[in-house]
């Protein structure tokens, strides 16, 4: 059920409504609070908040909808999320987006075992409580545009089952903890336009599964660790606009699984690294923006491995 978005406050009749499984209150801007009797909608597997700016808190009983599977809050002047929210135990989606004022996140998010998928957008938020090593089934998590948020907890190192980990656009991000390449599963990593951030783990070459790894925009990268030569898996690899990148580690023509390599605008990389000539499966080197010699080596690669 969709509300309209002029609609200033939720009936307590609400509750009167034991079947209702998706309840989208997205943009209704006027609502400032919701009724306690949201509770009764036992059988909600959806709620959808995103851009409610005039609500100011959340009620406790939310912590009774326990289908709920996908909570989706967007209120700027929101402050805290309830304690009872530990009580959502088959929440497998949260989003919290243009949470202007939520400076923190509980203790109790890693309570929350079945969660699935985290995103944080547009938040003051500064890190990530360290139960969030609790939550074994996360497998996807996504923090965009948080200008305060700066470093990511040791225990993410227990997130066995996470295959995706997005940190893009968050202005004092300048590391990641080295715990991070203990995750067997992780298969795609993104950390672009994060302009403060300087240098991956030396150990990243532990990541065997990882495929996907997304540089873009980190100003401050001037080095690739020579690790990075042992992933094995790394099909793409995205460098462009590392504006202080001078060189290429000559591990990388280890990487036999390489496919595309995107180096535009890295300006001040003066050529390939001979022993990229042994990557026989790369298809693509993006290299606009480049000094001259360097785009002729992209090219004569290019198009030697497009004979094969």
């Amino acid at each position: 059920m969709s509300w309209d978005t002029e609609t200033k406050g939720l009936p307590y009749c609400i509750g009167d409504m034991p079947a209702l499984t998706e309840l989208d209150l997205s943009n209704c801007t006027e609502i400032d609070s919701l009724p306690d009797s949201i509770r009764d909608l036992t059988a909600l597997t959806m709620l959808d908040l995103s851009n409610c700016s005039s609500l100011v808190s959340l009620p406790d009983s939310i912590g009774n909808l326990s289908a709920l599977k996908d909570l989706r809050i967007g209120c700027e002047q929101l402050t805290s999320l309830p304690d009872t929210f530990s009580n959502l135990v088959w929440l497998e989606q949260l989003e919290l987006s243009w949470c202007l004022q939520l400076a923190g996140l509980p203790v109790w998010l890693g309570d929350l075992s079945a969660l699935r998928k985290l995103t944080i957008n547009y938040s003051p938020i500064a890190t990530l409580p360290e139960s969030i090593g609790g939550l074994a089934a996360l497998t996807t998590l996504c923090v965009q545009y948080c200008s305060d948020f700066y470093c990511l907890p040791d225990t993410i190192g227990t997130l066995r089952a996470l295959t995706c980990l997005t940190v893009t656009a968050c202005d004092t991000f300048a590391a990641l903890p080295a715990a991070l390449c203990r995750l067997p599963a992780l298969t795609k990593l993104d950390i672009s336009y994060c302009q403060q951030f300087t240098a991956l783990p030396i150990n990243i070459g532990d990541m065997q599964a990882l495929s996907y790894l997304d540089l873009e925009g980190c100003g401050q990268l001037a080095a690739l660790p020579d690790s990075i030569g042992n992933l094995q898996s790394l099909s793409t690899l995205n460098l462009m606009r590392c504006t202080l990148l001078k060189t290429l580690p000559d591990s990388m023509g280890n990487l036999a699984m390489l496919r595309l390599l995107y180096l535009t605008d890295c300006v001040q990389l003066p050529r390939l690294p001979v022993v990229l000539w042994q990557l026989k499966r790369l298809a693509c080197i993006s290299t606009e923006g480049c000094q001259g010699p360097l785009q002729q080596s992209a090219e004569a690669l290019e198009e030697r491995n497009r004979s094969y």
